[in-house]
């Protein structure tokens, strides 16, 4: 059933002295919405759901701190930890992350993101006016780039319909997704009907070698994080942005979709055959200036049962000379994987160090870049001081506070 019709029959039912253990709902009639009205009556009444109660969760517990402590609520927490509010946190969570593509170019190129659309039911939001395709256009759009990054990749048949209309206004598409445009011939057909282009940035645009481990001229410094999505490749854009401030000659290197869609070039590593990745790598950082860094985007981590792979490409193809150590304080377990924890920054380090001295033992650890984003700024730089006191190095986080710093010590290594 859907909305009130679940509580009137359950509450009907116990009316009746219906044996409510022989009384069995699923999903939408699993809610507490749904017995509270028949009281005591409900009780043996049972219900699947794909959502549990309750609130003994860490995001539970940094909503408490973040919101409800703070007065910041928009209800009266009545029904926090309930099913149908843990649904819609889920939910929440989910688009808010799938977004991260989005988020990383509104951050980074802001002068070129003149707006968002967002489809029915979209509860994430980049802060920045919501347009048609044909208000797009007349405010100056040229693309619509597909800025979400769900599991999996796919190009629903609800995102076709709107990729034409988008075609339609005049737009060209460009996506990061492993659903590629080029296969999907209602696509393809519009877009040569209309004159547009489709840009699929995880298609690797040359034949790269087999990695050869000679050494290259210049310098280059490499992210390395505890987990996925710690923040490795704002480290990158950070450093970057603040060594040209100050005229050193600097390139991020993009390895990733969002890395791509940012600068308009790199490498989609996760796209290239394995036994390339690493040559991939070093054809991304050619010899150099022997001034001049390459701030290679990192990947995955090297502790990640799924992405570690991807990670060791990046290490010997990188030849770094630097490291950064990137983490997120607050997570507690590796990301889709709950049954693993993470790493410390000491093992990060030891590890990461290992393995770069394969391909230049004279590679050192010179920083440490840290994802504050779900701490108060009291609690951010109380985190920050303890672990560079600990750790011995710089502790930043250079999306909050600039990257000075992580510049400062990679100048002096």
């Amino acid at each position: 059933g859907w909305g009130v019709m679940n509580s009137v029959a359950v509450k009907s039912a116990a009316s009746i002295k219906f044996p409510m253990d022989k009384f069995i709902g699923i999903w939408w009639s699993g809610s507490e919405n749904d017995v509270l009205p028949a009281g005591q009556g409900a009780h043996g009444y049972k219900s699947l759901t794909f959502n549990a109660p309750g609130t003994d969760y860490q995001v539970h517990r940094d909503i408490k701190k973040y919101v409800h402590d703070k007065g910041q609520a928009s209800g009266d927490g009545s029904h926090f930890g309930t099913v149908l509010y843990n649904r819609g946190l889920f939910q929440a969570m989910v688009q808010v992350e799938a977004a991260k593509v989005a988020q990383g170019i509104k951050d980074w190129r802001p002068d070129l993101s003149v707006g968002q659309y967002r489809m029915n039911g979209c509860n994430a939001d980049l802060g920045l006016s919501d347009m048609t395709f044909d208000q797009a256009v007349d405010a100056g759009a040229k693309t619509l780039v597909i800025g979400v990054a769900n599991r999996g990749g796919v190009i629903s048949a609800e995102w076709k319909a709107k990729l034409i209309e988008a075609l339609e206004a005049g737009l060209d598409i460009a996506s990061g997704l492993h659903n590629l445009l080029k296969d999907e011939k209602v696509l393809v057909d519009k877009a040569e009907e209309l004159g547009r282009s489709l840009f699929d940035v995880r298609i690797p645009t040359e034949a790269y070698p087999i990695a050869s481990g000679i050494k290259r001229t210049g310098k280059r410094c490499l992210a390395v994080g505890t987990d996925c999505s710690v923040g490795k490749m704002y480290t990158g854009l950070a450093i970057e942005k603040e060594m040209l401030s100050r005229n050193i000659k600097a390139t991020f290197r993009s390895t990733g979709q969002t890395g791509i869609l940012i600068t308009g070039n790199g490498v989609p590593l996760d796209a290239v055959i394995a036994d390339f990745m690493a040559g991939s790598v070093e054809h991304l950082t050619p010899d150099n200036d022997e001034n001049h860094w390459d701030l290679i985007e990192g990947q995955g981590s090297l502790y990640h049962a799924s992405y570690s792979g991807v990670t060791m490409a990046l290490i010997h193809g990188g030849q770094p000379d630097a490291l950064i150590l990137c983490h997120e304080p607050t997570r507690e377990h590796m990301r889709g994987l709950p049954d693993f924890k993470l790493p410390s920054l000491d093992e990060l380090r030891d590890t990461a160090l290992i393995m770069a001295k394969i391909v230049n033992p004279n590679v050192k650890v010179v920083g440490i870049s840290v994802n504050t984003q779900h701490l108060d700024e009291v609690s951010a730089n109380e985190y920050l001081s303890s672990t560079e006191q600990r750790m011995g190095i710089p502790a930043v986080d250079p999306f909050r506070h600039g990257a000075a710093r992580l510049v400062d010590a990679l100048e002096a290594c």
